[in-house]
């Protein structure tokens, strides 16, 4: 329910997107990891903070007044440029999936999105990712996207089995 610092009209239409358009491309990256699918869901959930990672973020975590793991939830994220400026973003939960996942945007145009999926796999936790946006030029930005996807993906793995090294 959102308290007195965000009201439910701006939440409302903070989740409300338009549909992508269809030259948008997608690109999935999974893993199974060693841990227990809901062990799994508490750490895709959480805001993305690896100090490890070369985008590691200034801050980030849930904007204060939003729902917490419900359509309206707002992570936001604050890194800095290669040129030294801070830069925000945010992402807005606009669709509980069954189960254990979401569907969040972006929250300033072109409004991409991402797919985060949970599930049991073999005894262990199966992780699905999947980011749909504008495509770029060239096949290089599905490259970059598929290698972001999978060191995210990497993140969570090392996280809960407690490993570290280069991403596959």
């Amino acid at each position: 329910m959102p308290g007195d610092l965000i009201s439910a009209e701006v939440q409302r239409l903070c989740v409300q997107v338009p549909p992508p358009p269809k030259d948008w491309i997608s690109v999935t990256e999974t893993a199974v990891i060693a841990a227990e699918p809901a062990a799994a869901w508490a750490v895709v959930q959480e805001p993305y903070l690896d100090p490890d990672s070369p985008d590691v973020p200034v801050a980030c975590g849930l904007v204060p007044g939003t729902t917490v793991g419900q359509p309206g939830e707002i992570q936001y994220f604050v890194r800095r440029s290669a040129a030294g400026t801070l830069m925000a973003s945010a992402a807005v939960v606009s669709e509980l999936l069954d189960g254990m996942g979401v569907v969040a945007h972006s929250l300033r145009p072109p409004y991409d999105r991402m797919r985060y999926r949970v599930f049991p796999e073999n005894g262990q936790a199966g992780v699905e990712i999947t980011w749909t946006g504008p495509p770029g030029p060239g096949d290089a930005s599905r490259e970059w996207t598929a290698g972001y996807l999978r060191a995210l993906v990497h993140h969570y793995k090392a996280a809960l089995e407690g490993t570290a090294g280069p991403v596959a």
